[in-house]
């Protein structure tokens, strides 16, 4: 005679009831993990999105029109400046270091952040000067690139009158030619806005040569623009230049949306520069 036996005894109740269990126990740990990797991707959106913030900020920054007329303004300036001190490995290709009778080297910041260098060769016969500029800079937030730029300038100069112009310029990814020259009675030149011709005898934002401060229009070397300018009376001051404190004065210049301080010496040698970008944010030419 077989003896029953409680199903119970067999542990055919209690498998269902463990499985039951371990099913319960991995949807509350689901659950638990799900509600980690939503408040991660919280963070991360909201970390996403102070990032856009802050990227646009600082493209609009960078992206300024005036930023990129600084860039190239200072292309012209060559005239005063401190001696050749040797073998420079950035002096272009196009141009050798026994070409060079003078050199200017500039770093360039955005606020207290440096951003590049901009670097000036003078070679000069008798009144003509031949004037070569190279610029590059990059600014990075984090390990994003937001801005890029990189701009050559050739210039000839006859005393205190243009007399051949070149430059490209690569803006971020976007070009820019300009080319000209003086004769016929005129000054022509092709730019962004195609060509035109000016008065015969004009200048770029020739820093380098105080001249330039009584001329009421100024060439764009960057664009081909021929920009009105003003320009306000001196104040003198004191400037930290190349780490020494010097008696400096002190120029303001504005032209179109370009707001420019400008400093030089008591001997009318240029100092240094400095344009309010927008945002509050202040670009900042320092000589080595």
């Amino acid at each position: 005679m077989k003896t029953s036996r409680d199903p119970d005894q067999l542990g055919y109740q209690r498998l269902p009831q463990s499985s039951r269990a371990l099913k319960s126990r991995a949807q509350t740990h689901a659950r638990a993990l799900d509600q980690v990797e939503h408040s991660r991707l919280k963070s991360f959106i909201f970390g996403l999105a102070v990032m856009l913030i802050l990227l646009s900020g600082w493209v609009e920054v960078l992206r300024a029109d005036n930023l990129d007329s600084v860039l190239t303004a200072a292309d012209s300036s060559a005239d005063q400046s401190l001696p050749v001190t040797g073998p420079d490995p950035m002096i272009p290709s196009f141009l050798k270091a026994s070409d060079v009778d003078r050199e200017w080297k500039f770093r360039v910041f955005l606020d207290d952040k440096e951003i590049g260098f901009h670097h000036f060769y003078l070679d000069q016969e008798g009144v003509t000067k031949r004037l070569r500029s190279v610029a590059d800079f990059e600014y990075k937030l984090m390990f994003v690139t937001l801005y890029e730029y990189e701009h050559e300038n050739n210039e000839t100069w006859n005393g205190d009158c243009l007399h051949q112009i070149e430059s490209s310029t690569d803006a971020n990814g976007q070009p820019f030619a300009v080319n000209g020259s003086r004769g016929n009675g005129a000054f022509t030149v092709s730019g962004e806005k195609g060509q035109a011709e000016l008065p015969e005898c004009i200048m770029t934002f020739a820093y380098w040569n105080p001249a330039f401060l009584k001329e009421d229009r100024l060439l764009n070397s960057q664009n081909g623009e021929f920009l009105e300018v003003n320009v306000s009376e001196p104040v003198r001051e004191e400037r930290m230049i190349q780490g020494q404190l010097r008696p400096s004065y002190r120029y303001k210049l504005v032209a179109k949306d370009l707001k420019l301080d400008l400093w030089y010496s008591e001997d009318d040698q240029w100092l240094g520069l400095e344009s309010e970008a927008r945002g509050g944010r202040t670009l900042r030419y320092e000589l080595f």
